[in-house]
């Protein structure tokens, strides 16, 4: 079965932060970075925890990320996580999912910004090949606001 994706890569994106699921990272562990977020945005409902094995961006990442909407079903593991200050990036290669099919082994990267009671902040690439994202995963641009919840992000430096 063939499938042509004919949705704009930016909606598509946007679809894709609709729910995502933690994987119980350990929260306050000073000598490492973790991010977790959950709430709502314009765009999506989300929730989704990761962490590095020290400080990034040289460590090993781990956590998780689910997505699902009625357009989207993703899953993957946070395979790559930059924390500076506030803001972080991290990327999860989609393992499994059932909708879009040809989305499984790509790739998606989220930015956030944790601003405290000020108004935290998200942004994605994605869904795009894996390799698009070999170079790292650095902050990037945050133009979501996030209206309900939020998230965290902890910087071990």
């Amino acid at each position: 079965m063939s499938f042509n994706l004919r949705i704009p890569v930016a909606v598509l994106a946007s679809a894709a932060m609709a729910v995502a699921l933690p994987v119980g990272a350990a929260h306050g562990a000073a000598d490492r970075d973790e991010v977790s977020g959950k709430g709502k945005s314009a765009i999506a409902a989300f929730e989704f925890a990761g962490f590095n094995l020290g400080t990034s961006p040289d460590k090993p990442s781990g956590g998780k990320w689910q997505a699902t909407n009625p357009l989207v079903d993703f899953r993957g593991p946070i395979t790559c996580l930059h924390v500076e200050g506030n803001r972080a990036g991290f990327v999860y290669p989609i393992e499994e999912g059932s909708k879009p099919e040809s989305a499984v082994g790509q790739a998606v990267l989220i930015f956030i910004e944790d601003n405290g009671d000020s108004g935290d902040k998200m942004g994605f690439l994605g869904p795009a090949p894996a390799s698009s994202f070999a170079n790292g995963c650095a902050p990037g641009p945050t133009p979501v606001a996030i209206t309900e919840g939020g998230v965290t992000v902890q910087d071990a430096k």
